[in-house]
């Protein structure tokens, strides 16, 4: 009687409109979407480098960041690795067999990665490895004028990768460099008053490491490169004189530009400008 009374229940239940309570659906959650990596773009002398020769150096797939060798900077492409190497300054790029490097009068050439030029320096601590002989500077494949070489030369001329007083401005205030206060001079905010003179800088930019906060650096830019040689000459004078007014001096011919760091940073920290200045 029990088990009539039971099911007589249900049908009741169902003749007057009630429905068992229906299973609720899963909850599905759905997984979260991937970031996308930010974007990364080649900046510097390593922008300079894939501009010249884009077809072998491929698409950044990183910003610069430092290397795991110590002191030298890196980048990975979808074709190699661009490196910025301390010890002599120069811009390589290799993809793993051939390396590519940006010589001191500014051409690209290329050599075998266990081979070097003349020009480069030997890993500390290892034996140099075989001199390689140049062969034809590899053409880039879209000339800027900065890189242009004179009709007759493959190398650009002194002067031919000038920079303007405000591109400086902008370099020194976006660099990782530790600056501050960087300031474009003028005629009457020079305190040399030799701003703009006959046969002295044509621009001059001022400014402060925060690691020396009462020593002021600057980089002047010249028309010519006799003007360029005898500014250093006086100002090797003058350190050579007064050990007070010591400083180290870095010059670019291909920037026609001169860089000044007080000897208030130490040796290691002013070749950082000089790396600047040679990336630039």
């Amino acid at each position: 009687m029990r088990r009539v009374a039971t099911c007589l229940i249900g049908v009741v239940a169902l003749a007057c409109g009630g429905a068992p309570t229906p299973t609720p659906e899963p909850t599905v959650t759905p997984f979260p979407k991937s970031t996308p990596p930010p974007a990364c773009t080649f900046l510097l002398g390593f922008a300079d480098v894939q501009s010249a020769i884009p077809q072998l150096v491929g698409t950044c797939v990183e910003n610069e960041r430092p290397s795991e060798t110590g002191g030298d900077s890196a980048q990975r492409t979808t074709r190699g690795l661009l490196v910025w190497r301390k010890a002599d300054g120069l811009i390589a790029f290799t993809d793993g067999a051939r390396t590519w490097v940006r010589g001191p009068t500014g051409e690209i050439l290329e050599r075998p990665n266990h081979q070097r030029f003349t020009w480069e320096a030997a890993l500390p601590g290892t034996p140099p490895p075989p001199i390689a002989t140049p062969g034809t500077p590899v053409p880039p494949s879209t000339p800027t004028p900065a890189q242009t070489a004179p009709s007759g030369s493959r190398a650009p001329t002194p002067g031919s990768r000038r920079l303007s007083v405000d591109q400086i401005v902008q370099s020194l205030t976006s660099s990782e460099l530790p600056t501050s206060a960087v300031t474009p001079l003028t005629t009457t905010t020079d305190p040399n008053r030799l701003l703009g003179q006959p046969g002295q800088y044509s621009g001059k930019v001022v400014w402060r490491d925060t690691r020396a906060h009462d020593a002021e650096l600057a980089i002047e830019l010249f028309e010519g490169t006799e003007a360029l040689e005898n500014r250093r000459r006086l100002l090797d004078e003058v350190r050579r004189a007064s050990t007070a007014l010591a400083q180290h001096l870095y010059t670019s011919p291909l920037r026609l530009a001169l860089v000044r760091v007080p000897r208030a940073l130490s040796e290691d920290q002013a070749r950082q400008y000089e790396a600047w200045l040679a990336r630039l």
